[in-house]
């Protein structure tokens, strides 16, 4: 989160300050508690919580990998999780992160709302694109 610069100088006699409008600060405090209170919770400006979720987004690995190679929930399609954590691991250490275990993708995957079933040979995500068009674009990351 960016802060913005402070246009007054720092007060070196600060300290002493406060000793003197201790009390009168101890009352504003308290004051501005008992707003707190009454009105049951901070009010957060959009500005903070745009910034928060930007921070949020910026650091969601698995939804950046998702977004970049265009996955989608899709109940109609399914992709092997092997294939899955395949291409993600791949893609992390293209992008500087280490890879992850089955189980760590799995919850990501679930918290994104990717649905997990077993079918046929194993365990499946219901995802699209489809598994041969994950493959070719995790290719492009295959070092």
């Amino acid at each position: 989160m960016e802060f913005p610069a402070l246009a007054v100088e720092p007060n070196p006699d600060i300290e002493e300050a406060i000793k003197l409008e201790g009390p009168g600060i101890l009352l504003w405090a308290l004051e501005g508690l008992r707003r707190l209170r009454q009105r049951g919770g901070f009010d957060v400006p959009d500005s903070v919580e745009a910034a928060t979720e930007a921070y949020r987004r910026s650091n969601d690995i698995a939804a950046e990998f998702v977004a970049d190679m265009g996955i989608e929930s899709n109940p109609d399609s399914l992709c092997p999780a092997s294939v899955l954590i395949r291409a993600y691991n791949t893609w992390r250490r293209v992008h500087g992160y280490s890879p992850v275990s089955e189980r760590s993708a799995a919850t990501d995957w679930k918290r994104l709302g990717f649905e997990k079933v077993r079918r046929g040979n194993g365990q499946n995500y219901c995802v699209s694109p489809a598994v041969g068009e994950i493959r070719s674009k995790a290719a492009r990351y295959a070092v």
